[in-house]
């Protein structure tokens, strides 16, 4: 409501334009110091950082499918349907199985949140004193 009322006062008054060379005048008063650009040494890091990685990845790729067995595939498969059927044979040791590792992911999260956590309240007291 305030609002309103403000912008009709002003809307109601006349908009005088600005004095001949008023922009470069102000313009001219401002300092603008010269930057140079420098390079620092994590802009030089990281990209060989991450091409290093790049190129160990694609290295070990290579060698590992050189020196791979040709009969992995059919072999993973088999091993695939194996755990299927072990699965579907034995539900109840398949439950408990995924229980122990929901347990521990949920353990670990829960740790990871308190170690996450903890620097943060401590954080928090430091800047309240």
């Amino acid at each position: 409501m305030g609002d309103s009322c403000i912008d009709e006062a002003l809307d109601s008054m006349p908009v005088v334009p600005l004095p001949e060379g008023f922009t470069s005048r102000v313009m001219a008063k401002v300092e603008c110091p010269k930057i140079r650009f420098r390079l620092s040494f994590l802009d030089l890091a990281l990209p060989a950082f991450f091409t290093l990685f790049a190129a160990t990845i694609m290295g070990a790729a290579v060698w590992i499918y050189t020196t791979m067995d040709p009969l992995w595939p059919p072999r993973f498969i088999l091993f695939l349907q194996l755990t299927w059927l072990e699965i579907r044979t034995f539900p109840h040791l398949s439950l408990l199985g995924f229980g122990f590792v929901l347990l521990f992911g949920l353990g670990v999260g829960l740790l990871g949140l308190v170690l996450w956590m903890v620097p943060l309240r401590l954080n928090r007291r430091d800047s309240a004193v």
